[in-house]
């Protein structure tokens, strides 16, 4: 592709998302307070997700635990935990979903809604001769398939992500604390490594993605 090409590419690839945000956004802005109550919903859903699987966790090390010592009171114990925690896990799954579906749906409709009133307006749809666009036909059939991806996707992409990162730092925070530290002493130098397994974690992450990038460049 030539440079000018390129660079025209990428300024209508701009202004075309700047133009989908403007209309997108617009219910958001229409409904503060509904959207910012569902998006507050839809966070803490996330973190209590987080918590009961730490919480999961924590029950799965204690059980196998008791079970090595072969202690019959504290399995009894960790019995007892487990259902609560089964299901206040199925329960914010579930209600994960509702609240991702009814945000999603919410968005979908309104911004339905502008398209289609856009679409109708001064008789647009006259002006759509589907004898040479190709591809023009039943166009209400992709409004509504091409706004259904517009919403859809970017909120679970959203909470998706936040939900990544909200799962690493907890990883890595679980793992700093356990892993502690290590101290060598080389060429007579004494060094100590706070974390080294977050460290080692990390390096070998990084070391496996350029392995596997260079094979696929090759």
């Amino acid at each position: 592709m030539l440079p000018g090409r390129q660079t025209t590419v990428t300024r209508d690839q701009r202004q075309l998302l700047a133009r989908f945000w403007r209309s997108a956004s617009q219910s958001w802005r229409t409904k503060r307070a509904w959207a910012a109550g569902l998006a507050i919903f839809l966070v803490v859903v996330v973190l209590l997700q987080l918590v009961v699987q730490v919480l999961l966790n924590l029950w799965n090390r204690n059980f196998f635990d008791a079970l090595e010592r072969k202690d019959g009171p504290a399995l009894w114990i960790q019995a007892q935990l487990f259902l609560p925690l089964a299901v206040a896990s199925i329960f914010l799954a579930a209600t994960s979903v509702w609240g991702r579906m009814t945000a999603q749906r919410s968005w979908r409709e309104a911004l339905t809604r502008q398209v289609i009133e856009k679409w109708l307006e001064k008789e647009r749809y006259l002006n759509l001769n589907h004898h040479l666009v190709r591809g023009s036909e039943n166009p209400e059939y992709r409004i509504v398939v091409d706004i259904r991806v517009s919403t859809d996707a970017p909120i679970d992409l959203s909470l998706a992500f936040f939900s990544s990162i909200l799962t690493s730092i907890t990883f890595f925070s679980v793992l700093w604390s356990i892993g502690g530290s290590i101290t060598i002493s080389p060429f007579g130098w004494t060094v100590t490594i706070p974390g080294y397994l977050v460290i080692g974690v990390v390096s070998i992450r990084a070391r496996f993605q350029f392995s596997w990038s260079y094979l696929v460049i090759t």
